[in-house]
């Protein structure tokens, strides 16, 4: 399927003549099977799931029993070059995306105001949903992977996500408590901006993941940013364990634990930084307006890490920590964070995306570690067990050693060139 001449999804949600239409629509089906497709050079998105589009509003309100999209499959499919997003949706159930090739998406270079609801896969409501073993590259000015609205028992495994031109794996806006949903076991790694970003949400376990490579050049560039942009929902609840953090200008950044932020819970990571390396950030934006001046945040700060020399830095939005008083400031509010977590600095991560090889390099046995048990994670990125009492290798592969590892990250579908099909 190519050249659809479909419009911006823009307030899809209450606006039916902008709703959001692919190529190909689900249009509020259930139990479809899409399969073996090649979609391109779409106007703007490729596959559209979920409820019928510019009928979420009336959905919600006025007809909640309304078909809202159950028990679909988006598998093998080619999603290349289309004018904006990839696999887009909204309201779903138990939808499942795999072993999908999105490439170069946003051609027409969409961005700005109004101009946001697309991704490689943007989904508004994933409720029970499954992204899975999908290889998401080169999509220009967008997220890789996009979840949005809530997103309840969702999970999002065993994705390589790479070179996008914006933030790798984005989670926003939902209110859960802990362990309400679930990111494992993925690469993300030199996208332009950010490898996992979080605001306005709550409720994420992150586990198992290499987060690397973010852009030197980045305005940002960390590996994980996690804040609260807009009153909606809260910011809390997330825990990151067992992830390997390489080459960030900020490993952590993430809002004081007030107001609309909340607790976090992190253990067993291993970061690319030194004792005396300042990249760990608490970020002042925990409510809209931020309730705190940025010279009164700095004091407040201070007062929280107490020994130490923490660094006020981006116009004083931001201060800047060692990791021993990140684990200070955390304890100051109750939480051992970080505690089983190492730093090792000469850490290195390449990927040849014509290859698909996957090198990472590491200065020490990830079998010292140590590990916090998860009865969600049974297998790692190749599908190997992961170990389930305490013993659970860092980041996602469990065939990780000591010195220079190699592995082929892709096993799908062969990647296409520009203008290229499938034989």
């Amino acid at each position: 399927m190519e050249h659809c001449g479909n419009q911006y999804p823009t307030n899809f949600w209450k606006v039916k003549a902008w709703a959001q239409a692919g190529a190909m629509g689900l249009r509020s089906g259930h139990h479809w099977i899409v399969r073996n497709n090649v979609i391109r050079y779409a106007n703007t998105d490729a596959i559209d799931i979920g409820i019928h589009g510019g009928d979420n509003e009336r959905a919600s309100t006025t007809a909640p029993n309304a078909p809202k999209g159950e028990d679909n499959l988006i598998e093998k499919n080619y999603i290349m070059d289309n004018g904006a997003g990839g696999i887009t949706g909204s309201v779903s159930t138990r939808v499942i995306i795999r072993d999908n090739v999105v490439l170069r998406n946003n051609r027409l270079g969409f961005i700005g105001k109004k101009r946001y609801e697309h991704a490689g896969i943007k989904a508004h409501n994933p409720q029970q949903g499954l992204i899975e073993h999908n290889y998401i590259a080169d999509n220009q000015r967008c997220e890789g992977i996009w979840m949005d609205n809530n997103f309840t028992n969702a999970r999002a495994t065993r994705n390589v996500v790479v070179n996008n031109g914006g933030r790798g794996i984005f989670l926003e806006m939902s209110d859960y408590p802990f362990d309400t949903a679930l990111v494992d076991h993925n690469i993300s790694l030199g996208n332009s901006s950010i490898q996992f970003y979080i605001h306005d949400a709550s409720g994420s376990t992150v586990m198992h993941n290499l987060f690397a490579n973010s852009p030197a050049d980045a305005k940002y560039g960390q590996g994980c940013y996690i804040l609260q942009v807009d009153p909606r929902t809260r910011t809390g609840n997330h825990s990151l364990y067992n992830n390997i953090f390489v080459a960030h200008k900020s490993m952590m950044d993430i809002n004081y634990p007030a107001h609309r932020g909340g607790p976090q819970r992190m253990d067993h990571n291993v970061y690319d930084a030194t004792p005396t390396s300042r990249s760990f950030f608490i970020n002042r934006a925990s409510d809209v307006p931020s309730p705190w001046k940025p010279e009164e945040f700095f004091e407040m700060m201070k007062k929280d890490v107490g020994k130490g020399q923490p660094a006020a830095i981006d116009g004083g939005g931001k201060v800047a920590l060692t990791l021993s008083e990140w684990k200070a400031f955390w304890a100051t509010h109750g939480q051992q964070n970080d505690r089983g977590s190492v730093m090792h600095q000469e850490m290195k991560v390449s990927y040849d995306a014509k290859t698909q090889e996957l090198r990472i390099d590491l200065p020490f046995d990830p079998a010292t570690v140590g590990s916090t048990p998860h009865k969600k994670v049974q297998s790692d990125f190749l599908g190997k067990p992961v170990p389930q009492d305490g013993k659970a290798k860092p980041g996602p592969f469990q065939e990780l050693q000591a010195g220079a590892n190699t592995f082929n990250v892709w096993d799908g579908l062969p990647l296409l060139a520009e203008g290229e099909l499938p034989n």
